[in-house]
């Protein structure tokens, strides 16, 4: 990934750890990280004391035309207030408003009906082979801007995506600066961090459950380290009952499952309904002496965006956080809805 003010900071390392202060110092160390983006802001804003522009303004483009071939990038976007400049997008698509011109997906992109959209601008996630060949070739006969990012395997690097604080002439410029709209993108970022620490520091008192995260069902298929879903159960308050495997999505039958025993099950599952008595999704589960099913400490978390690593992350995390931990559910809720929610002082309580 690229360097960021991040890379003095240990805070951002997965959080796969027993330690159950482990998540207050992750969150502390966030907030490091948000004054040190603070800093920048301010110092961006000492440059120019007129008003900031609109967003719409800040284009270089007289109005673009987004295509976006990734539905992480498509939230960002619609985060960042640019919702009506998406004019085409992949199969699959879940964060941008419906109805838009389809133009194929990452592996086999329609390169007519993308051209048809008219594109000023086409965005895509990419692995290290880079983008295919035949866009990089329309791109160099400038019918359009290509913009590539990496996969984002963790918050870092979703942020990093989103607005980069110390780009160089090796770096490939953000979202935010490929918009034009840096600042409103450094404000997100900023909320986004701020939401999780402030988070973070709610469930940092409480005990850490063990948490499996289904992504899967037939086998069961969970979110193991290195992934951005095992970086929020820190901050949600729990320890990853799969913290110990070795792929980032690993695999388990029934007698796997015993011995991770989990103390609470989340479905990871979009879009799906409530479970419901024996729901078939509980068939690996059934009548396992595991604490979550004899607790009934299982749940579905189906916002439409439960999978995707982008800006909506923090909604994911304090949905996760509430299953988890329900006696906090309000002071969640309030952090939610202030942007401006402090980590250290939160529904009246202060957290050391």
């Amino acid at each position: 990934m690229t360097p960021s003010v991040y890379s003095d900071l240990p805070a951002l390392a997965p959080m796969n750890t027993t330690s159950y202060d482990a998540p207050m110092r992750y969150a502390r160390r966030v907030s490091e990280c948000l004054c040190l983006l603070l800093l920048v802001f301010i110092t961006a804003g000492c440059a120019d004391d007129s008003p900031s522009p609109p967003i719409a303004e800040e284009f270089n483009d007289a109005r673009p035309r987004l295509v976006t071939v990734a539905p992480a990038l498509s939230q960002m976007i619609v985060d960042l207030g640019l919702s009506d400049a998406i004019v085409g997008v992949a199969e699959y698509e879940t964060a941008a408003p419906p109805g838009l011109p389809i133009v194929g997906n990452y592996n086999d992109v329609n390169t007519e009906m993308l051209l048809s959209t008219n594109p000023t601008h086409v965005l895509m996630m990419v692995g290290p082979a880079g983008p295919p060949a035949r866009l990089r070739d329309l791109a160099d006969q400038g019918l359009f801007a290509l913009h590539t990012f990496p996969f984002p395997l963790s918050i870092q690097d979703i942020g990093q995506v989103l607005y980069n604080e110390v780009p160089d002439k090796d770096t490939a410029p953000s979202l935010g600066e490929s918009l034009g709209v840096p600042q409103t993108a450094m404000a997100l970022k900023m909320r986004m961090l701020h939401q999780l620490a402030a988070i973070g520091s709610l469930t940092s008192p409480l005990d850490k459950p063990s948490v499996l995260l289904v992504i899967g069902t037939g086998p069961v298929m969970v979110c193991g380290p290195g992934t951005v879903h095992d970086e929020l159960l820190g901050f949600a308050g729990a320890l990853n009952a799969a913290a110990d495997a070795t792929v980032t999505a690993p695999e388990y039958d029934r007698e796997s499952l015993l011995t991770l025993s989990p103390q609470v099950v989340l479905f990871l599952q979009p879009n799906a309904p409530e479970l419901q008595q024996d729901d078939p999704r509980l068939a690996w589960f059934a009548d396992l002496p595991i604490p979550a099913i004899q607790t009934g400490r299982v749940y579905v978390i189906n916002d439409p965006l439960a999978l995707l690593p982008s800006t909506s992350i923090t909604r994911i995390c304090a949905d996760i956080a509430k299953a988890i931990h329900p006696e906090i559910a309000e002071q969640i809720d309030q952090v939610m809805a202030d942007p401006n929610a402090t980590p250290a002082v939160i529904g009246g309580q202060t957290h050391e």
